[in-house]
């Protein structure tokens, strides 16, 4: 989405799927899961911050999130 908001972006993604905490332990013992978020900006160098509803959804879950981002003006 435009302008980025990843907070809400991974909200509706999580509030779609089932809140069973059996469902999600026994798919995370079974398998490596994880919520990853890929960007590529070209003018960044803010921030991204996670509400805690959006933590509790992935905490709910058991599911961590890993973040690779990439702004090449931000490293000049």
């Amino acid at each position: 989405c435009s302008p980025a908001n990843v907070d809400e972006q991974i909200s509706q993604l999580l509030s779609g799927l089932p809140n069973d905490a059996k469902i999600w332990d026994d798919l995370t013992k079974r398998f490596d899961c994880c919520i990853s978020v890929g960007a590529y900006f070209v003018d960044w160098t803010g921030g991204i911050t996670l509400q805690p509803s959006t933590l509790k959804l992935l905490t709910e879950r058991s599911l961590p999130i890993d973040f690779d981002m990439y702004a090449p003006q931000a490293s000049s």
